[in-house]
């Protein structure tokens, strides 16, 4: 059935594209053309099929264009980012006023690079491939950097729900999963995905790692090849990320020189770097398997491709195809507008006036008519559907394949994607349709599956601000702008208690009296009157009183939670391994933890922009903490990032953790914790976001945030 709706589709997209040149070719002697130059930057093995999906894209623009009486020209100049060369001529690139826009580089330790050089630049660049989680993460905030793909997380849950349905029977019990991946040394300073990823996700899906092994160059790859079909086990999988195709082909060649096909072969799950014309044509094995990215099959453009050049798409070149048919369309949208192009692609990226045309001749046509006479259309691409997340110019949808390796080709299995896409499956989905009755119990395997709990009552939360001065600015800001969050979801002032030394907005230095922001373009989050206590009046000891609900003469309010209630903590401030700050004190991890067990609840969610923040989670895990979920800033071994700094002021005004936080909050209120931790862990740059104590809270994938901050 899907097979025949499939060749219907390419039916008619081809007749589309044989009948609608007619009807828009049509000469224009007075039309105007403006060109752009646009720098194309792509590994040496993708070169050849670039040029030729750019060649047929600009055809196809052209004749789209018949007929207007404004044209967009895209002067494409291509450029081989394996050259020895590369990293001067993305110096050149960068600030030469010639080239408009850039599209890639493909590789993440590259596109990491050419972000540099262009932070503090309008520029726009286009990334149709590079999806290293800390390479996104790190230039979250770039306005002029256009992320065509998700992070590698999705690919990554891709891989492990291949793993749960590909081998469901041996899954829990007796398979083993080891990496074999690049160095950071390797991989331009950029840590794999796979190994930043590989430890959450094997909890979560309940795998077990044998070993993770880090390659620096060829000799140690092909070592390390020896060591593992070594101590292999008979259900050990091995996830294979190679950094380029040479580390690709040495891998196979390694296994072949081993005659591993005389044993059985192996079993071999590989990253998307394993796709490319130069690989599959040179291999000796074909018992690979893994994913690339993909186009939408909805979209028609893979059927079209194949009919147009005789084999199918690979990883990434639908992603190529729409970063020229944003330019352009942006392009004609700036010449109506007057804005620059990197507004203008924002604005056509956001436009949802009215439906778009597809991406064939007669659709674009529709496009650049609607563009040029200035409005918006919902526009949708062949690799996605052009939706793309608000704070960090990333789309929120990829199209991954499935495939596998007969006869020196790529063969489709199937297609994974969380962007509805109607003829793929997510993966999340996928996994839960074999493991349900785990999942339902709990995050992890051994959870506490008898965990339950009755209807909320009502909401408290406990604001604290522990660092002051100046220099601190963020840390006040941040909890002003809780503050401003909670009562917009329905918290009464009663209900709220807030901690901070309130030194910043008469501050001598403070060139807005009267107000705190946490965004350079933002609102004023600060309010009067709303502080408790200042930090300078609460001691450490006065805490657990504030939590139990002991009120005083020193203590007038305080938190009167029951055990039918929920509890939001939220701190901010100087952290150090062993304890927090507060104030001129400092409080222990044990002592915190001792703090937060006595609070009267149903369920408490703790909150820490800290330093070293994860250690309060780990002792949190060593205790019996029950119904208590802790999310903090960082790892117990790093320190966490702030974020907008202000020049004038000489401080930063938030910190990237409460960024990340407060923005979840504006966009998805209702998300459940799992996807709450995972859309702030992978977007966060500098430190890594932990989630703790789930094995005493409950299932996250259930357990939601509205029951903190949705007040009904």
């Amino acid at each position: 059935m899907q097979r025949n709706s499939l060749l219907s589709l390419l039916f008619i997209a081809i007749l589309c594209l044989c009948a609608c040149s007619d009807n828009t070719s049509s000469a224009n002697s007075d039309a105007k053309t403006h060109k752009l130059k646009v720098a194309v930057m792509a590994k040496s093995s993708e070169m050849a099929r670039w040029k030729r999906s750019a060649e047929w894209a600009l055809e196809n623009m052209e004749k789209a264009q018949g007929g207007l009486d404004q044209k967009v020209e895209l002067q494409l100049e291509f450029k081989n980012q394996d050259d020895a060369d590369f990293d001067e001529y993305m110096e050149m690139v960068a600030g030469d006023s010639d080239y408009v826009a850039i599209v890639g580089p493909t590789r993440s330790d590259k596109a990491y690079r050419m972000a540099e050089l262009l932070q503090k630049s309008t520029k726009p660049i286009l990334s149709p491939k590079a999806s290293n989680v800390e390479c996104q993460r790190f230039f979250a905030n770039m306005p002029n950097l256009w992320n065509l793909v998700e992070n590698d997380f999705m690919l990554i849950e891709s891989a492990f729900s291949h793993l749960a349905s590909s081998f469901a029977s041996l899954f829990m019990n007796e398979l083993e999963l080891t990496l074999l991946a690049p160095s950071s040394e390797l991989n331009g300073g950029l840590v794999s995905s796979y190994v930043d990823w590989i430890g959450f996700m094997a909890e979560e899906f309940g795998l077990k790692i044998d070993r993770i092994f880090l390659y620096n160059d060829e000799a140690e790859l092909r070592m390390l090849t020896q060591t593992y079909l070594e101590r292999k086990k008979p259900y050990s999988v091995l996830l294979f990320e190679p950094y380029d195709d040479k580390m690709a082909l040495a891998f196979d060649d390694e296994l072949y020189q081993q005659d591993v096909a005389s044993q059985g072969g192996i079993r071999v799950v590989c990253s998307s770097n394993f796709v490319s014309d130069s690989i599959v044509k040179n291999l000796h094995y074909d018992f690979y398997r893994g994913f690339d990215l993909y186009a939408r099959p909805e979209s028609g453009f893979a059927q079209a491709y194949h009919e147009h050049f005789g084999e199918d798409i690979l990883n990434g070149e639908a992603h190529f195809v729409d970063a020229l048919y944003i330019l352009a369309y942006a392009a004609t949208y700036s010449v109506s507008s007057g804005l620059e192009l990197n507004e203008s692609i924002r604005a056509v990226l956001g436009g949802r006036d009215g439906t778009g045309g597809d991406w064939m001749i007669a659709g674009m046509h529709e496009n650049f008519m609607s563009l040029q006479n200035g409005r918006l259309p919902d526009l949708t691409g062949v690799s996605s559907s052009w939706t793309f997340q608000d704070r960090d110019n990333s789309v929120s949808g990829s199209v991954y394949r499935g495939w596998n390796i007969a006869d020196h080709k790529y063969v489709t299995n199937d297609f994974t994607s969380n962007d509805d896409s109607k003829h793929s499956i997510n993966p999340e989905e996928n996994w839960l349709d074999f493991f349900k009755a785990d999942v339902d119990t709990s995050f992890f395997e051994y959870a506490d599956s008898n965990i339950s709990y009755n209807d909320v009552s009502k909401h408290w939360a406990l604001l604290v601000a522990a660092s002051s001065g100046w220099a601190n600015y963020r840390f006040q800001a941040d909890i002003f702008a809780i503050y401003q969050k909670l009562k917009k979801m329905g918290y009464d002032d009663d209900h709220i208690i807030v901690i901070a030394e309130d030194d910043l907005v008469d501050h001598e230095r403070n060139l807005y009296p009267g107000e705190l922001f946490i965004r350079l373009d933002g609102d004023n989050v600060y309010e009067k009157g709303v502080v408790d206590y200042k930090l300078s009046y609460v001691k450490a000891s006065d805490l657990g009183n504030i939590l139990r609900g002991n009120s005083s003469d020193k203590l007038s309010k305080v938190l009167r939670a029951k055990s039918t209630d929920n509890v939001f903590v939220f701190w901010s401030g100087h952290g150090m391994p062993g304890y927090l700050n507060f104030g001129n004190d400092k409080i222990s991890y044990e002592q915190i933890i001792s703090l937060v067990k006595q609070i009267p609840h149903r369920k408490v969610l703790v909150a820490v922009e800290a330093c070293y923040s994860g250690g309060l989670g780990e002792t949190a895990e060593k205790e019996d903490v029950s119904g208590i979920v802790f999310l903090t800033a960082a790892s117990p071994y790093e320190t966490s990032k702030a974020d907008e700094r202000n020049e004038e002021m000489g401080v930063y005004l938030t910190n990237r953790f409460t960024r990340g936080f407060t923005e979840l909050l504006d966009e998805t209120p209702d998300a459940t914790l799992r996807d709450m931790y995972i859309e702030i862990a992978s977007k966060i740059s500098g430190s890594h976001v932990q989630l703790y104590n789930m094995n005493h809270y409950g299932n996250i994938y259930k357990e939601k945030l509205d029951e903190f901050f949705v007040v009904k």
